[in-house]
């Protein structure tokens, strides 16, 4: 554990406070509940100097990446050919040939690489079993700073939604700029800290994210390590509220790194706020209705539902149960929520007084809809 004192991209020391988050419990935690398993202090803060959004408290790679409590793989999370089919496309625009070499960070079970039309594809990730090749993909199992990708000879590097957990990514994209070719394409995709706030995804900071991405700090952080953008915009598919995506290079020619303005910082943190304040009262409003229901399931196994349910008051004294149509999942109970299961439907007895919550955010839409024409049950409206 590394409580930071610097910003992590421009190295200065005014850190300002956004959201003080005491014992904030660790996500994708399913596995028999374990009454020692360990929460931890956290703090989301923002430069001043340069604007990025960052975790103060880092924890070590091995307590958020355990193999037996880490339990995200690409191919489960919702709407993944969706956004997939949307990156591609995206990058596809801006190269000049058809890549040789794809070269996917981070992409577990190769959903991602493995929908380039290349002849050689790698996947780096230290959450895979061990290295190999499996159904054409040549798997390379570590930590990406500690990858030789010199060696790899890569017309496309790709990363979804792994910037976010580097703990310098700076360092990193500078690494990649110094072992890769310069005709090498480099593209990414992160969560956007402005639309995860527009949209009240609040309960998508967590330890495993350390850092919260804009436009300007995106920026900052490519060019900075000696990039240049070759195009950015927001991803149609909206994952932790919404993602922007990033085509760049490595740029031949030195430029001079803006910071982001002042006035920008400071209108992002009135946003911040205000926008907290709204996702407080609503969680609020949850809890005075989950005290009104006679019976009340959660509806939607979600990895973040420690998370979830750490921001809602009393929460965990009116759900014991989750329902997900995932059979997978059916059975599942998480080491750090005590008294919950996860069951298919079809596995409970639902009468007409049967209240449901959503308590996986990523669709919220879409699941209080399910409920209302499927179950019929009584929901909280206020989403």
């Amino acid at each position: 554990m590394k409580w930071i004192e610097q910003c992590t991209l421009c190295e200065s020391s005014e850190l300002a406070l956004l959201w003080d988050l005491p014992q904030l419990p660790l996500s994708e935690t399913f596995g028999k509940y374990d009454p020692d398993f360990l929460s931890y202090d956290q703090q989301l803060v923002i430069c001043d100097q340069c604007g990025h959004v960052q975790l103060k408290c880092q924890l070590a790679p091995e307590v958020m990446y355990n193999q037996d409590d880490y339990h995200y793989k690409t191919a489960n999370s919702g709407a993944t050919q969706r956004r997939f089919a949307c990156l591609h496309q995206f990058i596809q625009t801006h190269l000049t040939k058809r890549p040789e070499v794809v070269v996917d960070i981070g992409g577990n079970d190769a959903s991602l690489v493995n929908v380039f039309d290349c002849p050689v594809k790698y996947v780096v990730d230290p959450s895979i079993s061990e290295s190999g090749l499996i159904d054409g993909v040549q798997f390379i199992k570590g930590f990406a700073e500690s990858v030789d990708f010199s060696a790899l000879q890569a017309d496309v590097v790709v990363f979804s939604h792994v910037l976010e957990h580097m703990v310098s990514p700076k360092a990193f994209i500078s690494q990649l700029f110094s072992s890769c070719d310069d005709t090498t394409v480099f593209a990414l995709e992160v969560p956007c800290f402005d639309r995860q706030i527009e949209a009240l995804r609040f309960d998508a900071f967590f330890h495993q994210h350390l850092h919260y991405f804009h436009a300007q700090s995106l920026r900052y952080v490519i060019e900075s390590g000696g990039g240049e953008i070759i195009a950015m915009e927001p991803s149609s598919v909206p994952t932790c509220g919404g993602a922007l995506m990033v085509v760049f290079k490595k740029n031949a020619q030195k430029t001079a790194v803006k910071h982001t303005d002042t006035d920008i910082t400071a209108t992002r943190k009135a946003v911040f706020g205000k926008q907290l304040a709204v996702f407080k009262q609503r969680n609020q409003a949850i809890s005075t209705w989950l005290g009104l229901q006679k019976k009340v399931y959660g509806y939607g196994a979600s990895l973040l539902l420690p998370v979830i349910f750490y921001h809602i008051p009393n929460v965990s004294d009116a759900i014991q149960v989750i329902l997900d149509d995932d059979p997978g999942k059916d059975g599942l109970t998480y080491k750090n929520l005590p008294g919950i299961t996860v069951s298919l439907p079809a596995h409970q007895s639902l009468s007409s007084e049967t209240a449901m919550l959503v308590t996986s955010y990523e669709n919220i839409g879409v699941l209080q809809n399910v409920i209302k024409v499927r179950f019929g049950a009584n929901l909280f409206e206020g989403f």
